[in-house]
């Protein structure tokens, strides 16, 4: 489908990825994992951040890209308000998926560089479980839900 959209002249696989949208098959419609917003009728002239970040500002993947890599200013330019982008169709899932930026999951594992607490429990573990290493013993922390959990036994 992405290549189909992509001879369309409309925007390439990795432009949706990086706004997060995924692409569904055989439409020229695209959804957020995350918040499960939903614009079909693609245009080159639609910019796909722009318009995830304008129709879903709470979406978590919107405010960590946002947070991590983006600056909003380019949202709300005068060019942007005297040709407004007309969305066709937009819809919503209730079901929402956390993703997880690529730049939260390294900083996730190089907290886990000098562990040392394995008592069979591995650095590995900790890191798919999901947990940032707070390096003060064997503390770790998820900062989706900031539960905090230390002094780890083997079973």
């Amino acid at each position: 489908m992405s290549q189909k959209l992509e001879k369309q002249n409309v925007h390439s696989y990795d432009v949706m990825d990086a706004a997060g949208w995924t692409y569904i098959k055989s439409i020229n419609t695209a959804y957020c994992k995350t918040c499960g917003l939903r614009v079909s009728e693609w245009t080159k002239e639609m910019d796909p951040f722009a318009i995830h970040a304008k129709q879903r500002p709470n979406c978590l993947f919107v405010q960590l890209k946002n947070t991590n890599e983006l600056s909003f200013s380019h949202i709300s330019t005068a060019d942007n308000q005297e040709k407004p982008v007309q969305h066709r169709k937009i819809d919503s899932d209730k079901e929402n998926v956390l993703i997880e930026l690529k730049s939260l999951k390294n900083i996730r594992r190089r907290t886990f560089s000098h562990w040392h607490h394995e008592h069979g429990i591995t650095a590995a573990q900790m890191i798919s479980a999901g947990f940032f290493n707070c390096n003060v013993g064997d503390r770790v922390i998820c900062l989706y839900c900031n539960l905090i959990c230390q002094q780890w036994i083997s079973d």
